[in-house]
């Protein structure tokens, strides 16, 4: 189930999986880029009530739209290892709206894909989906067993591993952000682990000025992956 005006809109023009319907509460509040879209493609619309929207939705953020789609393309460790641009890692994330938000960073700062632990991290849920805003129609995300094991092999397959810790250096002091990396943030409030930490290359902080010693895994994300985006994009300029 794909919930929320934008993750539906996301989903027909992204056209990765077949949309198979799309249910609203409201037909008549529909917005021309989920209506024109279902023309288009031949996805029916059907009403249904609000109670029962609610529950196929799964969540009560759905805006009075929902849809049902096929599976996303699984993507594998494999599909990451050669593509250009830099790489996020979640490191035991387990807010799924954490995780949706996080989708969301990598994919407006043009992260060629994500990477997260099947084990102690959030599932794909309603939630992850709806806080995504559709990123994950975009973004490749692919679940491992052993996110260490996968750093290693993305190691090995020529990337830096890059942690994002309050007690690293500043981060914009690194001279690898424009080079092939992933870009590692751990867990809410925990950070990323040890055994983590010790695969990473280098360890960056963001500087910060304020009373407040902390920031979410999130934001602390955005602004790391902001300053990887220019990097890469000043790097690759002709």
């Amino acid at each position: 189930m794909i919930a929320g005006r934008r993750p539906v809109a996301e989903l027909l023009r992204a056209r990765r999986r077949r949309a198979r319907e799309v249910l609203t509460s409201d037909p008549d509040r529909l917005p021309p880029d989920l209506v024109a879209p279902c023309e288009e493609l031949g996805v029916p619309i059907r009403w249904v009530g609000e109670s029962v929207l609610t529950r196929m939705a799964g969540i009560q953020t759905h805006q009075g739209v929902v849809a049902t789609a096929d599976a996303l393309p699984a993507a594998t460790l494999g599909d990451l290892c050669d593509v250009s641009g830099f790489l996020v890692a979640l490191d035991e994330v387990v807010d799924p709206r954490n995780l949706g938000a996080a989708l969301r960073v990598a994919d407006a700062m043009g992260a060629a894909g994500v990477v997260v632990s099947s084990r102690r991290s959030s599932p794909v849920t309603p939630t992850v989906v709806k806080a995504s805003a559709g990123a994950i129609e975009w973004v490749p995300l692919v679940t491992v067993g052993n996110l260490a094991g996968a750093l290693s092999e993305l190691r090995d397959r020529g990337r830096w591993i890059i942690g994002l810790d309050t007690e690293g250096v500043h981060l914009e002091s690194s001279n690898l952000l424009g080079e092939p990396l992933v870009l590692v943030a751990g867990a809410e409030g925990s950070g990323i682990r040890p055994k983590i930490r010790r695969l990473c290359d280098e360890l960056l902080s963001v500087p910060m000025w304020g009373n407040v010693g902390s920031l979410n895994v999130v934001t602390a994300l955005a602004i790391g992956a902001y300053v990887v985006s220019v990097r890469h994009n000043t790097d690759s300029s002709p």
